[in-house]
């Protein structure tokens, strides 16, 4: 049935006075008769005003001027509006158009009834029912995007929703419009203008639709360690796009780390909410773990000279000073080198190395005696866990920092102890390192002081969005990257023998290392031959807090005496005065040829901080010496300029003797007495 809110009247020329029309309005409970008489003038209410009438077929607009006026002033109240609407303007000729105050179905207005013997057939009077849309401005309310299936990956949908029916779109294309809300066929990781219209009022909105999901943008942080293997996924951009991840394509989740994973190659898939997946390849190798790089070294300081064992036939394999032993040197006349030590020598060796096995033998007389080799650090897999504070950081990223709080047992978690570091860090709290939260591990990527917090601040790539919160952060780590070493060799053992030390170090995950030692001639005592004791005060190349020192029995062709003098005078007109006089002991030592890694040893021995030559301290006075190479062969003769540590002859003391009258000294005070204090 037809919907109506309009009736149109027209007053045709033919009407006359006395004419009576009228129109019902159904309502509820009822049926309003809305009865009018045309009169010559109106006295009171349903009357109007016949206008002059103009020629031919209507009526003047007098006299529907007349009619408005009249209606209004009877039915305007119930909500009824009456206004004058063209119809023939060059004749002033107007319709009647009256707005009922809702909308309405035929026949709640009813057209005419003739109650006055007036037929509307005649035409003296025209009824219309009709419909006037309300003005609606039109207003986008909300834009929501859904997945475009044709693309899920380029394209995407944009659910517009407005608070009237739209028409049409204008912007970013031209389309009808059937529902609300409707779509609009957009590419995604752009920027639109949607313009909507209901043929009465338009709106528009700019928008930008959702990025792309950017695989190159996903990064996959290998969190491989000597303990676990995960991975933790970060991504720049892509606001706006929820992302879920998977390794199988199958089991999805939000969280962007996974744990417990093995070496191998992995497939990440990556979906967003509007239905566009991609995936990459990643591969968890050992060589990513700390504990897969090796660590071997073994100091040159060392009493016994070492060469590493490979195989010369080896193509990729060649000589060089570090795997060759005296006798097999690369030269014309190699000379093999004998390592001199007595039988009350007690010699340690000390090796770094993050193997797990490091052996050492004794090779005497056809036999190998396993030799006991000491772990004397404990660097190496070390562990820590305890309270500390987490913030969010900028790049995906959060930050740790301690202040104090409890420590707890590593694989309990059950409280032991309390600590108070107040802002610093850690012994782990380095670059590189490894850190624990919540069973995944991630790597220490930074290190800053955190002004806000007044602490140093442990950086990893983690997405945490949360406020600052109380966390266990744990850390398996390394102080440093090897254990230290020693093994002992009594030299008493083997009196009169000549012997060789072989050390191997081993590990599944590692190339086998082995060394081989010169030969060793021992003896009661080599005669013709200096004790040089040497150690240096600090920890370098080699751990000296251990206790260790080195020992060399070098042969030697002379030592020479040399002086090193000083001295200081005060000369006045009647006198001379030594302020100060010094004599420094020094020894030349020219050492009999020895090969070329035995002089270098020397060399280093002579250079140490603590040098001690049969007995006497001494150090190192002036560059050293050398001949050599002599000939073909690998030898070479030292000459070493030593200062003694102990012997300096001087005539400072702390009280002078002078006459009573008055002596002026550089540097010391006037005084009449017999003493000088120098200060």
């Amino acid at each position: 049935m037809a919907t109506y809110n309009t009736l149109k009247i027209r007053f045709l020329s033919r009407a006359s006075l006395n004419q009576s029309f009228t129109f019902s309005f159904r309502e509820v409970g009822g049926v309003r008769r809305i009865p009018y008489t045309i009169v010559g003038q109106r006295i009171r209410s349903n009357q109007v005003t016949k206008g002059n009438d103009v020629s031919g077929l209507w009526v003047s607009k007098e006299t529907t001027l007349n009619f408005i006026s009249a209606f209004n002033a009877d039915y305007a109240a119930l909500g009824f509006k009456a206004s004058l609407t063209p119809f023939y303007n060059p004749l002033d000729v107007y319709d009647v158009l009256i707005k009922a105050p809702t909308e309405f179905e035929n026949p709640n207005f009813i057209s005419f009834i003739d109650e006055f013997g007036l037929n509307p057939n005649d035409g003296a009077i025209e009824f219309t029912l009709g419909y006037e849309k309300p003005l609606e401005i039109l207003k986008i309310n909300n834009i929501e995007f859904v997945a475009d299936p044709s693309d899920n990956c380029n394209k995407i949908k944009a659910l517009v929703t407005t608070n009237y029916q739209a028409t049409a779109i204008t912007s970013p294309y031209n389309a009808s419009v059937n529902s609300n809300p409707f779509e609009v066929n957009l590419f995604r990781n752009s920027n639109y203008v949607i313009t909507a219209t209901n043929e009465q009022t338009t709106d528009s909105i700019g928008i930008s639709t959702p990025p792309l999901l950017d695989i190159a943008a996903i990064n996959v942080n290998i969190n491989a360690t000597p303990y676990s293997n995960s991975v933790n996924i970060t991504y720049n951009g892509m606001i706006g796009l929820q992302l879920e991840f998977s390794l199988d394509n199958q089991e999805w989740q939000t969280d962007t780390t996974f744990q417990g994973l093995l070496t191998g190659e992995f497939n990440l898939y990556v979906r967003d909410q509007y239905g566009c997946k991609k995936s990459k390849t990643f591969i968890i190798e050992p060589s990513f773990t700390k504990i897969y790089t090796p660590y071997f070294y073994y100091s040159k300081s060392n009493s016994i000279r070492f060469a590493y064992r490979i195989n010369f036939g080896d193509a990729a394999n060649y000589k060089n000073d570090e795997n060759t032993l005296s006798c097999e040197a690369d030269v014309l006349l190699p000379y093999m080198q004998e390592q001199f030590f007595q039988s009350a020598d007690v010699i340690t060796t000390q090796i770094k190395s993050n193997y797990s096995n490091n052996r050492a033998w004794v090779l005497s007389n056809g036999f190998e005696i396993e030799v006991p080799v000491v772990k004397k650090t404990n660097n190496l897999n070390r562990t820590d866990a305890r309270e500390a504070k987490i913030i969010g950081l900028n790049n995906q990223q959060s930050g740790v920092f301690f202040l104090s709080g409890n420590t707890y047992d590593y694989t309990t978690n059950q409280v032991n102890g309390s600590y108070s570091l107040n802002g610093l860090l850690p012994v782990y709290g380095r670059v590189g390192n490894w850190v624990q939260l919540d069973g995944v591990y991630y790597e220490i990527k930074n290190v800053y002081f955190d002004e806000n917090h007044n602490a140093d601040m442990l950086v990893f790539d983690k997405v945490y969005n949360g406020p600052m919160a109380s966390i266990i952060i744990k850390s398996e780590f390394n102080i440093e990257e090897f254990e230290v070493y020693e093994f002992t060799i009594d030299m008493v053992d083997y009196i009169n023998q000549k012997i060789q030390v072989k050390f191997e170090a081993t590990d599944s995950n590692f190339k086998d290392i082995k060394m081989l030692s010169e030969v060793l001639d021992i003896k009661v005592r080599h005669i013709d031959t200096l004790e040089i004791i040497y150690f240096n005060n600090g920890n370098n190349d080699v751990f000296y807090e251990t206790g260790i020192r080195h020992l060399l029995r070098i042969p030697f062709i002379s030592v020479g005496g040399k002086d090193e003098q000083s001295s200081e005078n005060y000369k006045t007109d009647t006198t001379a005065v030594v302020i100060s006089s010094e004599i420094y002991e020094t020894n030349v030592f020219k050492f009999e040829p020895v090969s070329k890694e035995i002089w270098r040893k020397l060399k280093i021995a002579l250079s140490s901080d603590n040098v001690i030559i049969d007995g006497v301290g001494y150090i190192k006075n002036n560059d050293f010496e050398t001949e050599g190479p002599l000939g073909q062969t690998n030898l070479y003769v030292l000459t070493a300029e030593m200062l003694k540590t102990g012997n300096v002859q001087s005539n400072r003391k702390s009280n002078y003797n002078f006459d009573s009258s008055n002596i002026e000294v550089p540097g010391l005070v006037q005084a009449t007495s017999d003493y000088l204090k120098y200060n």
